[in-house]
């Protein structure tokens, strides 16, 4: 076991020292100021969605839930004005079986971010908003393109057009807000092996941002960055359509109003409506229910 964290050790402080060396790269940065985005918030409509997800594995079969809450926040003078649930605050689990287990966990992923994305276009639809904040990439993740459930893919793909068509039609910056991220982007650039958010990690101080950098999905510009929010965390990487600096410093300011997370409340509020735990009733019954069938067949 000793050996294992050596070279566990070997390989992180490799990483750190060929990171440093990128300082002097050309890797712009820009020190972002928390008051510009505090003063954002006199009269504004900020939004969230994240999504909920649990998978319980049987004999021959897995099953599925999830569900996506979107979360409303009105402020005035730099205060919660008031709140909105969309659909509510505790909207029904869904629930599919997945014959292959080993592609429950794909097929669920996808799953849940068409429901995040259904109802991010909805409240971009329906709703007064400034800005959305999505928990999670607006763009697809890679796993998905290995789901044998392709309608499911083109379904998603579509949903990010519209997300997109809506921003820019409705003048709002929906945002995707990454905490744990495996982009390879800014390491493709400088031939390097190692993930972007290690170079992030290196290269930026707390309040800092990596000048953006933009992505082209499907004629759509989505602009990227890292912001380093607190020293002792990893940098968040965003994505934004529709969004610049000042959207940047806002998101700056409110993740820092929330230390433990380093997300805008809106996506907290959000997390915390949309968990499906063990402990939930449908959970509880749905394993109620195959353990009694599992009994009724001996």
């Amino acid at each position: 076991m000793e050996k294992i964290r050596k070279i566990l050790q070997e390989v992180i402080n490799h990483h750190r020292v060929v990171a440093r060396d990128l300082t002097f790269l050309d890797v712009k940065k820009n020190k972002l100021n928390w008051e510009n985005g505090k003063k954002m918030l006199k009269d504004i409509f900020i939004g969230g969605v994240d999504g909920g997800a649990n998978v319980k594995e049987f004999f021959a079969c897995s099953v599925v839930l999830w569900r996506a809450v979107g979360v409303l926040f009105q402020y005035k003078n730099g205060k919660i004005n008031s709140t909105r649930y969309i659909p509510n605050k505790s909207p029904d689990i869904k629930y599919k079986i997945v014959e292959h287990s080993y592609d429950a966990s794909i097929e669920l992923s996808l799953l849940r971010s068409i429901e995040e994305k259904n109802i991010a276009k909805n409240m971009l639809i329906n709703e007064e908003i400034d800005i959305l904040f999505l928990d999670g990439s607006i763009l697809p993740h890679p796993s998905h393109k290995t789901c044998q459930n392709k309608k499911m893919i083109e379904q998603e793909k579509c949903l990010i057009k519209e997300l997109c068509q809506l921003a820019l039609k409705k003048d709002v910056c929906v945002c995707g807000v990454i905490k744990d991220t495996n982009s390879w982007i800014l390491s493709k650039q400088f031939g390097l092996e190692m993930k972007d958010v290690i170079i992030a990690n290196e290269i930026l101080d707390e309040g800092e941002c990596i000048d953006p950098y933009f992505i082209d999905f499907d004629g759509f510009t989505i602009l990227n960055t890292f912001i380093k929010v607190q020293k002792n965390e990893f940098p968040v990487r965003i994505e934004m359509v529709n969004g610049n600096e000042h959207e940047i410093e806002m998101l700056y300011f409110l993740c820092k109003l929330t230390r433990t997370w380093s997300q805008p409340p809106v996506l907290v509020e959000a997390d915390f409506r949309a968990k499906i735990s063990n402990k939930h009733p449908s959970v509880v019954m749905l394993e109620q229910e195959f353990l009694y069938k599992r009994r009724e067949r001996r």
